[in-house]
């Protein structure tokens, strides 16, 4: 019985030893454990100092973000990587008032703090190599940036985001842009001309206010950006669909002006009409391997092409008053002419009539006798005549003259052999 209590007290005192172990073992792995992810968090989360390019830092997300820059240097190219993490990020304020340069962003930086640029009066440029999708507000307010071009794929720039660098020259916009926050760029008194993309949805209160008289907005025709700077005063001139901004040539409707120019492939010209009345016109440009590109301000003009003497005319309803953007796009080096008259509503009918003749959507009634010509005037020869009534669904070619009468081309046999002749309709 002795021997049993020894055995059972010798046994207590070991399963009590061994926990005592295990505790002992298990609370050395937590505070381990506890006091790595302190360190981890004190890594990440306090600020550190980072020489010899003066950066502090913190952890933002998967990423690092740029607190504070305290360095000297001019031409700053901001690291993509720091601690084998990227930059995504750059704090409020954080080059607020130092004397860099030109910047050059990492390539996975997304997001830009308020003021983070603002105050810096030596700056000159800043490249974005990245897609940086937001900036906060007033950016670069205040600093001398003198060129700056936007990432692709930004679609806001935000309010007062350039208020006051009234050294900036240039600044290109991404085609994707959407807003444009208010005073984005007001005093930016050394803007001339800013081109603008045609997707823009808005554009707020005191945008492009600044002291310049001679500055121009440049967008697409048509677009909302056309519609601020004429209810704001702005000069305005159009643009083709890659924002190169088209030389202005004026029309000249009656006395027989036309405007003329000389245009190569890749080139543009834009003539420029502000009708005195009310009306249907006649556009008509003259020219080898060139054509119309009929942009949103004319995107009701109803094109007639007419083969002849490589001739293509526009209808469109002008209203007083308003200016219209009528842009001429050429394949090769060539010299066009544009006229323009206003004509009557039973011309653009006749007009539409004979193009449905030429499309095959219209039928033509041609009587016995009717004579058939070798060209469409009447000093033309008689080449033969129709022999019995027809009927016409489509023509080859026709022409309107001065008199508004119709003449229309049709294939037909004479004999063994196929010809082209015109009759008067």
């Amino acid at each position: 019985m002795a021997e049993e209590n020894v055995k059972n007290i010798t046994t207590e005192k070991v399963t009590k030893k061994n926990l005592s172990t295990i505790r002992l073992i298990v609370g050395g792995v937590i505070v381990l454990v506890l006091v790595t992810v302190l360190c981890l968090f004190l890594i990440f989360t306090c600020v550190i100092k980072l020489a010899p390019s003066g950066m502090e830092i913190k952890r933002s997300g998967i990423g690092v973000e740029i607190v504070k820059y305290t360095g000297d240097e001019k031409n700053l190219k901001i690291p993509d990587l720091i601690n084998g993490l990227s930059v995504v990020s750059i704090g409020e304020k954080a080059f607020y008032n130092t004397n860099v340069e030109k910047v050059e962003m990492p390539k996975d930086l997304k997001e830009v703090g308020s003021y983070c640029f603002a105050n810096c009066k030596n700056l000159k440029e800043v490249k974005f190599n990245s897609e940086v999708t937001n900036f906060g507000n007033n950016a670069f307010e205040n600093s001398s940036v003198k060129k700056v071009t936007l990432p692709s794929d930004l679609q806001k720039i935000s309010k007062s985001m350039f208020k006051n660098c009234k050294k900036l020259t240039s600044v290109s916009f991404p085609n994707k842009l959407l807003f444009i926050d208010d005073e984005a760029f007001y005093g930016c008194t050394s803007l001339s001309k800013m081109t603008v993309g045609e997707g823009i949805r808005k554009i707020g209160k005191d945008t492009f206010s600044n002291e310049n008289r001679d500055f121009m907005l440049c967008s697409v025709a048509g677009s909302i950006v056309e519609d601020y700077a004429r209810e704001n005063n702005i000069e305005y001139a159009p643009c083709n669909e890659y924002y190169e901004v088209y030389t202005k040539y004026p029309v000249y409707v009656g006395s027989n002006r036309y405007s003329t120019v000389e245009v190569s492939n890749g080139n543009n010209g834009i003539m420029n009409f502000l009708p005195s009345q009310s009306g249907y016109y006649r556009v008509t440009l003259k020219g080898s391997s060139v054509d119309f590109d009929i942009n949103k301000a004319t995107k009701n003009t109803q094109k007639l092409s007419t083969v002849k003497n490589n001739t293509d005319d526009y209808f469109a309803y002008f209203e007083s008053g308003k200016e219209y953007f009528l842009s001429v796009v050429a394949q090769e080096q060539s010299t066009f002419t544009v006229n323009i008259q206003q004509v009557s509503k039973s011309t653009v009918s006749t007009y539409s009539k004979c193009e449905r003749m030429y499309l095959g959507q219209d039928i033509y009634d041609l009587s016995k006798g009717t004579e058939l010509k070798s060209d469409h005037n009447k000093y033309s020869e008689t080449v033969a005549t129709v022999n019995s009534d027809s009927t016409i669904t489509k023509v080859e070619d026709y022409y309107v003259d001065n008199k508004n009468k119709v003449w229309y081309q049709i294939t037909t046999k004479i004999g063994a052999m196929e010809s082209k002749l015109w009759f008067k309709a």
